[in-house]
């Protein structure tokens, strides 16, 4: 989803307030976002419900609180920056829905949004990063998604979505083209005959065409979990 220059991404006109149950939960999880803009001031900077991100060009893009939730709940999202990734001009926002959560990246060199689903986890270089969310309330994402970085922005490279039960967790990254994860699914008879769960080892290559899923599912690498 593109941002211009400067926009407010699910507002409306007017200030916004919010409410102090809402700062609560913030607080609770993320403490502190006023010291956090502080330390990045030159580049971010929050004035009531808005949140505003120096672009490279000298203007911003900004993300609105929104108002008026209890009667359009699915369009309530409101906004706490976490953190800047100074060389890579990208801005890490936490978003409140109103069932749920998530996080996007704000591109300082293009002004998009990227929904990435929760922290990321930078390759080596810093030329891409992985996210893995993992959500059993049918709110959220659940899958692997990775983005190269490029030019103050990030392109897709993989968005590989999950409608079974099944949760992926970085391991590692074994160099800039090589993903090692975990996958917890539930139990193979054959393999775990008295586990609920089971996980499994995959990994994820960059190869000529993209990246390439290789799971080692055999009786000595996947651990039974009971």
């Amino acid at each position: 989803m593109s941002l211009s220059i400067l926009l407010s991404l699910g507002g409306c006109a007017g200030k916004n307030r919010v409410s102090s149950e809402e700062d609560d939960y913030f607080q609770f999880f993320f403490p502190n976002e006023e010291a956090r803009i502080k330390k990045f001031s030159t580049y971010v900077k929050r004035e009531g419900d808005t949140l505003y991100f120096k672009l490279r060009t000298g203007s911003y893009a900004t993300l609105t609180d929104f108002e008026g939730c209890e009667a359009q709940q699915y369009e309530c999202e409101s906004y706490r920056f976490l953190n800047y990734y100074r060389d890579e001009e990208l801005y890490l926002v936490f978003v409140k829905q109103y069932e749920g959560f998530d996080y996007v990246m704000v591109a300082g060199g293009t002004g998009e949004t990227h929904r990435i689903h929760t922290f990321p986890g930078f390759s080596p270089d810093r030329k891409r990063l992985i996210t893995t969310p993992g959500d059993e309330t049918g709110y959220g994402k659940n899958g692997v998604f990775i983005w190269r970085v490029e030019d103050g922005g990030l392109v897709s490279e993989l968005a590989y979505e999950l409608y079974e039960y099944a949760m992926y967790g970085v391991e590692s990254w074994e160099d800039d083209g090589t993903i090692v994860l975990s996958k917890h699914v539930r139990a193979y008879k054959e393999f775990c005959p008295q586990s609920i769960f089971m996980t499994v080892p995959v990994t994820l290559r960059l190869e000529k065409g993209g990246w390439k899923y290789y799971e080692d599912l055999s009786v000595d690498t996947v651990k039974c979990i009971q």
